[in-house]
């Protein structure tokens, strides 16, 4: 009796001793690595030198349009490293590209950072590169670059895999770095990686700032906007678009992908 009472206390001491358990969605795990890519460069496009780099088989011009992936605001395309390692096995040429002012790109101080103004350097982009029409998969601001374009040139759009969007600032939640741990240790690694990869490290204050004022103020969307994509109700050429979010999001509110995808599915110019 006496040595299983003795066990039992060891038992629960070595218990009490361990770490407090932390969920997965409470952590933030390292930033992967981007695999080996084909092709890397900078373009010229509207005063800025964006940086991309195509990874996989296939390329920019064969049968299968390209995916072009777009990371979250103050990012980078390694945030995207998990999915361009599955990407770059299918019968596509994957394009990553680093937003305006952030990751390798540089920025122009003279334009305000807008969803728009990062629309147009896709679409220069694809135009330097020769490509009619792409896969667009894009997380959160990368998102929002993503279904801006299917409402100004749904054209150039095969198809949206939209992750973490939103269409009006007051989408997120106001108390996330409060309440979600993974929220400021994202924000330190994003300045940390910044410095170490962006050709105006110094600038980090700069475009923090400049990426804020954007998403404290845009996208100023409705259904009048999602209805300037075309449908099934509307047109024989439209886009598919997956709206998308985790089941433990911190930041954007858990209504807003149900109302996008309402939006999309169902908003047509006329009806």
């Amino acid at each position: 009796m006496h040595l299983l009472k003795t066990a039992t206390v060891a038992v629960c001491s070595a218990l009490l001793s361990q770490a407090a358990y932390v969920a997965p969605w409470q952590q933030l795990p390292a930033t992967p690595q981007l695999p080996s890519s084909t092709f890397g460069a900078t373009a010229n496009v509207n005063g800025i030198k964006l940086w991309y780099a195509t990874f996989g088989a296939g390329g920019a011009l064969s049968s299968n349009p390209p995916i072009i992936v777009l990371h979250p605001g103050l990012g980078s395309s390694r945030w995207m490293a998990n999915q361009i390692n599955y990407l770059k096995t299918l019968p596509y040429t994957t394009i990553a590209i680093d937003a305006r002012g952030q990751g390798r790109s540089t920025d122009d101080p003279s334009k305000p950072i807008t969803y728009d103004l990062m629309a147009q350097d896709v679409l220069a982009l694809l135009n330097q590169l020769h490509i009619s029409k792409a896969i667009f998969v894009g997380w959160s601001d990368g998102g929002n670059v993503a279904l801006n374009i299917a409402m100004t040139n749904p054209s150039k759009v095969d198809r949206i895999f939209a992750y973490g969007a939103n269409y009006i600032p007051e989408n997120f939640n106001a108390s996330a770095a409060e309440t979600a741990p993974t929220v400021p240790l994202a924000y330190a690694r994003f300045e940390a990686e910044y410095k170490q990869i962006n050709p105006y490290p110094k600038n980090w204050d700069q475009i923090f700032a400049r990426v804020g004022d954007m998403q404290a103020k845009l996208p100023q969307w409705g259904g009048a906007a999602f209805a300037t994509i075309p449908t099934p109700y509307n047109s024989n050429n439209y886009p598919l678009i997956w709206i998308v979010d985790g089941d433990k999001e911190e930041i954007v509110n858990r209504d807003v992908p149900t109302q996008i995808s309402d939006w999309v599915r169902l908003v047509s110019p006329n009806r």
